[in-house]
């Protein structure tokens, strides 16, 4: 998986491909507010078509079951300075370490399904990610 460049989601409903494909999104949390301080017996949505709909109501519906037996997601992270600009093994090395320190069996544990395991490699102002799925 190339977590490098995000890709537009067009013509999708479904959050959870959106987060697991890296596509970019808008954050819409403050609706998650505007419908708890002013939930009512019905809530009416009005949008122009192909305008989001859908996938707002997927995205509450993903918020709204954390905490039950919904799929988690995890992730980890390990950030590691390339030594002459030696990319590739630095993110190895980062890979390397989460493996060896157990994050993902750890997080698995915690009852996530879904993890993602990030190496990030610096040397001055450049970096590169690796991302396991």
């Amino acid at each position: 998986m190339n977590c490098n460049k995000k890709k537009i989601p067009i013509g999708f409903d479904r959050f959870k491909i959106i987060q697991d494909e890296n596509y970019y999104y808008i954050d819409k949390t403050e609706l998650i507010r505007e419908l708890a301080h002013s939930w009512g017996a019905v809530n009416l949505f009005t949008r122009p078509r192909r305008f989001g709909k859908s996938l707002n109501l997927d995205m509450l519906k993903t918020f709204f079951e954390i905490g039950s037996n919904a799929s988690y997601t995890g992730c980890s992270i390990e950030l590691k300075y390339a030594e002459n600009g030696a990319f590739d093994a630095a993110c190895a090395e980062a890979l390397e370490q989460i493996s060896e320190n157990k994050y993902i069996d750890y997080l698995k544990q915690e009852g996530m399904k879904t993890i993602y395991a990030y190496a990030v490699a610096c040397f001055k102002k450049n970096c590169k990610i690796i991302c396991q799925h």
